[in-house]
């Protein structure tokens, strides 16, 4: 059965009648609860990966009564509405199916540098991005909202990717996409109208980075710009700004590094102790230290390493 499905979605063919028919006796029937999840998460892994259009695939493990009877985070999606000013394709599962398939073809474009491992963190990412939806929908004077969907989507997302074997690299990865996919275009607005100055901008863009670290940033605007792209209005079809002004800040500020690398290091707070007489040694209170100038560097309130370990001057000197 799921090898029919990826099969569809990689090839595009059509399941003859009868096979068809048998297949979805052997879901009624509840032959798919005798595989190990390890030979589910390959078959998964070859239709996300392989296809050029996934939503194919998962189209037919929807008729087949695979969404509804082992994947409810998805089934979920099918009942839920859309605002049509922004969505109007329809509901939030013809919604992913866009997505997806857009995450496919960015993952497929000759300019792409994301690994393999990447690559699959985009597509599941597009699949699960709106999981949070179904809890959230709400008509609010005459319009259908869904605020706070990307906090509410990280549980149910979860619970989806238990199912399988993916590994903790990958869902960690995809959890982040959930609960972020929605600030890269949240910033490049705020800049485009002039809510945020540049340097603004550019520290939420910092900020940004340090939340979903590991994770690379790439993964985090393919699924951004799949999202924005993955929509029935003429909007989307032109270039993805948003991205294009993230990269262009994290390249020009280096900022891909500044979060790999905290603005005073462990080496630098001892030394400054010592200078001031104070013995300090490695461990929990260095760390919390550290902790302590990158929120201020958050807030702007320090910007170099000098004020940094001003700042840290300035408590160590209060204990």
């Amino acid at each position: 059965v799921y090898r029919a499905i990826q099969f569809v979605g990689r090839f595009g063919c059509e399941i003859e009648p009868k096979t068809f028919v048998l297949l979805q006796d052997m879901v009624a029937r509840g032959d798919l609860e005798t595989l190990p999840p390890e030979r589910v998460t390959e078959e998964f892994k070859k239709l996300f990966l392989k296809s050029a259009q996934p939503s194919l695939g998962l189209e037919l493990a929807r008729r087949l009564g695979i969404i509804e009877k082992y994947f409810p985070e998805l089934h979920a999606l099918i009942a839920t509405e859309q605002e049509h000013e922004w969505h109007p394709e329809g509901n939030v599962w013809i919604h992913s199916m866009m997505v997806i398939d857009w995450a496919a073809k960015i993952i497929r474009r000759p300019d792409c540098t994301l690994s393999d491992t990447e690559k699959l963190e985009v597509v599941i990412g597009a699949l699960c991005h709106d999981l949070g939806k179904p809890a959230t929908t709400r008509i609010e004077e005459g319009r259908v909202r869904s605020r706070g969907h990307s906090e509410a989507g990280v549980e149910p997302t979860q619970i989806f990717l238990d199912r399988f074997t993916f590994g903790s690299t990958i869902n960690e990865s995809v959890l982040k996409s959930c609960r972020y996919h929605l600030q890269p275009g949240v910033l490049g607005r705020s800049l485009e109208q002039k809510i945020f100055s540049a340097s603004v901008y550019r520290n939420g863009v910092r900020k940004l980075l340090r939340k979903i670290h590991p994770q690379s940033w790439r993964v985090l605007i393919a699924v951004a710009e799949a999202d924005h792209r993955g929509r029935a209005l003429a909007e989307a079809e032109g270039a993805y700004e948003s991205g294009e002004t993230f990269a262009r800040v994290i390249a020009e500020h280096h900022l891909d590094e500044e979060v790999a690398k905290p603005l005073v290091s462990g080496e630098d707070i001892l030394r400054a102790a010592e200078e001031m007489g104070i013995i300090l040694k490695p461990g929990r209170r260095i760390g919390e230290l550290i902790r302590l100038v990158e929120d201020l560097r958050d807030h702007e309130d320090v910007t170099t390493k000098e004020e940094g370990l001003e700042a840290i001057r300035e408590v160590l000197g209060k204990e």
